[in-house]
């Protein structure tokens, strides 16, 4: 600070009016003046007049002419006191009210505050009130502070260029740029740099002054909208698309969603491969692989990982899977026979891409019973010298009775009682007189009007005879609906026919009963589907319920014969096309007939004869042609 004790120690310093003043006067002429030169400070002089004492201030002295400058009259001089502005004469003393005791203690009480020697603060400096200036930082050229000697913590205002700078890790930085603090980092808390749109765009992580870069929330909204980071256009030309994003993927995780715009139609089964992590299968409806056109160039594709796969998101292209004429997904059908295999009870399902016509007679069937097999053709179908047959494909016709009623044939569940027309197959005969013959199977049951099932087969009749069982319902257990049907059509094969029940003996007359006779089974179904033009030439379609057996003669003595079986009931032919038709198929959908009775023995009665198979070839939708 200002060192104030080096200055000379006048502590009782006086002198006298050089020249009398009066009461306005302020040029006074001393005898003397302080031996040291004012630093510009007020000082206090005391005019020591008996008639009455006046306290004066100067700002400073001229040595050589004892002359005081700067001069306020009548000042009060301490706390409480007063001071009248007075005439004095020459000769009056005046003493010096500064001494340098006082200095000292000044200079102690700034010396508590500010360390003398260096200039460094040793206790907390404090501004009060809202009219002080505040603190100033020395301003300073550029030249002048570039030439400095800095020393860490140095503050200068640089003038020339309009920025506060600060010299730190032995360098002048500005104090905006917040050279202090390091970079931010994951571990690190530090400075940080706004990005642009494009660098957030671009991926940059740093900036121009290597920090980490930081996006507000318009840049971030605007890339999201953007889809910047997950959407790409593959420019590769095969089923193996694949794109670069920037920044890249770490890895594959789930749930990872990301958009393509294929360059070219995918022919089968596709894979994206990202930033080169490794191809993955695009899957549809969640397992399943793509078929011709499901993609196509142009097409916008949304897909996200599931851990192994991409499954698509966005609607495939082609609809393929509902597309009437199937998926073509099991290629040509040759000129050879064609035997459809799955398991009993079920709907299966056959894509083809063409349909060749036979080069010589050609038969297409199914190893299952109980089935409905659904055929279908994208393109051209040409059914010459085709043979479908179905025949005794439906459900399994019932067994005949041995000393006992027959079996119910067995039926394809799937619709409720409600559903079920009264159409029955028809009813078993009647056994015959005492020691009576067997009663014959009920017919299996077909379809009645719109696809609702026929009623159960009849049951077995006869006096003294044990009846065959009814006949079992032919349920419709799927319904089809597609581009080319106004409401849903429901199909299924027919039923099989009760067995005929056995015939009794003679009663102590020492014959054999007779067996009856199995059921037979019922038609199968068979839908035919084709996108294009349908030739037919020597075509048929059969799906005709079997005949049941007959019932077993008695032997001797005396016994009854057995019933025959149940028909089965009908099955059911569509047929569907969606282009032109050359010629017309032959189809046959009938009930099976009954099987007769055995003959009786002696007094024994005659079997009576089976039901017929239910349901028809008219007023229901079997041997129906749609187009």
């Amino acid at each position: 600070m200002t060192n104030l004790p080096d200055r000379p120690k006048q502590s009782n310093f006086e002198t006298t009016l050089a020249q009398p003043i009066n009461s306005s006067t302020t040029t006074i002429v001393l005898g003397d003046v302080p031996d040291y030169a004012s630093g510009g400070e007020t000082t206090t002089f005391t005019i020591l007049n008996p008639q009455g004492v006046e306290h004066i201030t100067a700002t400073g002295w001229n040595s050589s002419t004892n002359t005081l400058s700067g001069v306020t009259r009548g000042v009060i001089g301490y706390s409480g006191g007063s001071s009248t502005a007075a005439a004095h004469g020459a000769g009056i003393k005046v003493i010096l009210g500064n001494p340098w005791q006082l200095y000292d203690d000044m200079n102690t009480s700034v010396d508590s505050k500010v360390d003398v020697a260096g200039d460094t603060m040793t206790g907390k400096l404090q501004f009060s009130g809202t009219t002080h200036a505040g603190f100033q930082a020395i301003s300073l050229t550029t030249a002048e502070r570039t030439a400095l000697t800095g020393v860490n913590g140095d503050l200068v205002y640089d003038e020339t260029i309009g920025e506060l700078y600060q010299f730190i890790g032995g360098a002048w930085s500005t104090v905006s740029a917040g050279s202090t603090q390091p970079n931010a980092s994951t571990t690190v808390a530090g400075k940080v740099e706004m990005a642009t749109q494009a660098e957030l765009d671009a991926g940059t992580d740093t900036g121009g002054t290597a920090a980490k870069l930081v996006a507000g929330p318009a840049e971030i909204a605007k890339s999201a909208q953007d889809n910047t980071h997950t959407y790409g256009e593959p420019a590769v030309g095969t089923d193996a698309y694949a794109m670069t994003l920037t920044p890249a993927p770490a890895g594959y995780v789930s749930g990872q969603i990301f958009a393509f715009k294929a360059d070219v139609a995918n022919t089968g089964a596709a894979t994206m491969n990202i930033n080169a992590l490794g191809a993955k299968s695009i899957l549809k409806k969640n397992d399943q692989g793509l078929l011709t056109g499901d993609i196509e160039a142009g097409q916008l594709v949304l897909i996200q990982y599931d851990g192994t796969s991409f499954q698509m998101l966005s609607p495939t292209a082609s609809d393929s899977d509902d597309k009437f004429g199937g998926t073509g997904a099991d290629g040509v059908q040759a000129d050879a026979n064609l035997t459809v295999t799955g398991s009993n009870n079920t709907y299966i399902v056959k894509n083809f891409t063409t349909w060749t016509a036979g080069s010589v007679a050609r038969t297409a069937t199914v190893t299952p019973v109980g089935c409905v097999v659904h055929i279908k053709v994208q393109g051209a179908a040409d059914l010459t010298n085709w043979t479908f047959d179905f025949d005794g494909k439906g459900a399994a016709g019932g067994a005949g009775g041995v000393d006992a009623a027959g079996t119910a044939g067995t039926s394809v569940t799937g619709l409720t009682a409600a559903e079920i027309a009264s159409t029955a197959g028809g009813a078993g005969g009647a056994g015959q007189a005492a020691n009576a013959g067997g009663g014959g199977g009920g017919g299996g049951g077909s379809f009645a009007t719109d696809g609702v099932v026929g009623n159960v087969g009849g049951a077995g009749g006869g006096t003294g005879g044990t009846a065959g069982a009814a006949g079992s319902n032919s349920v419709p257990a799927y319904k089809i609906a597609n581009t080319m049907l106004t409401r849903g059509i429901y199909v299924g094969p027919g039923s099989g026919g009760a067995g005929g029940g056995s015939g009794m003996d003679g009663g102590g007359f020492g014959g054999t009963e007779g067996d009856g006779g199995a059921g037979g089974a019922g038609g199968g179904c068979v839908i035919f589907e084709c996108g294009g033009d349908i030739t037919h030439s020597s075509t048929t379609f059969t799906a005709d319920g079997i005949t049941g057996t007959v019932g077993a003669a008695a032997t001797p003595t005396d016994a009854g014969g057995g019933g025959g079986g149940g028909g089965g009931g009908g099955g059911q032919v569509l047929i569907m096309y969606n282009g032109t038709a050359s010629g017309s198929p032959t189809i046959t959908v009938s009930a099976g007939s009954a099987g007769t009775g055995g003959a009786g023995d002696g007094t024994g009665g005659n079997g009576g004869a089976g039901g017929a198979g239910g349901g028809g070839t008219s007023a229901n939708l079997s041997n129906t042609v749609f187009s």
